[in-house]
This record gives C-alpha cells, structure tokens and sequence, in this order.
C-alpha cells in the first residue's frame, strides 16, 4: 500500500511538472508569435519608408509625414551607438527636408511694396 502511495505522488510530481512545462511552452508559443508579428510589421514600414525615400519628389506630403512618424518611432528604440541609428537619422533628414520643401513652396508669396 505504501509502494502504490509512492507511486500515486510520483505520478501526481510529473503531472504537475507537465503542466508546468506545457504553461512554459504556451507563454512561448505566444512571445513568439508577437515577435513575429512585430518583425512583420516592421519590415511592411521599412519598406514603406523605402518606398517613399525612393520617389521622395513625387511622393504627397501625406506619406512623407507617415513615414517621418514611423522612422522616428524607429529611433526612439534604437541606441545612438547603433549603425541603424545612422541610416534612420539619414531617412529622417531626407524625409524633414522634403517635407520643408513642399511647405516652402506651398506658402503665399510676399512681394515687397514699391515705395512711391
């Protein structure tokens, strides 16, 4: 009786170890599938950015201002010591100076007076 006792604990110690593992492996499963997920979203808005960059005088201020927000997101989580840090600052200038352009040339015209 007190061998079919031992027994009983041991199974009931690997039930909960498995269920305990099987805990782990879910809480996994879903890091990994957000993590996934991020990396997908991550790579949609490079491309986005990309995508912009590589026609910046024909692109809308719209989607320069888009893609200004999401660089800029982007540098909030990099470190300065980072080579993409570099190459986020680039797209982020290129992209300011674009849309400074477009908001220069939108902006009325004032023509001086002649004084008689």
């Amino acid at each position: 009786q007190q061998l079919i006792l031992k027994k009983s604990r041991a199974v009931l110690q690997v039930e909960d170890a498995q269920q305990s593992a099987n805990k782990t492996i879910d809480q996994y499963d879903r890091e990994i599938a957000a993590a996934t997920r991020a990396a997908a979203d991550l790579t949609r808005e490079n491309q986005l950015i990309d995508r912009t960059l590589k026609n910046i005088n024909g692109s809308n201020i719209r989607d320069l201002e888009y893609s200004l927000k999401l660089v800029n997101e982007q540098l909030r989580n990099t470190s300065q010591g980072d080579a993409r840090f570099d190459v986020l600052t680039e797209k982020a200038r290129k992209l300011k100076n674009e849309i400074d352009k477009i908001n220069e040339a939108a902006k009325p015209k004032e023509y001086l007076q002649p004084r008689y």
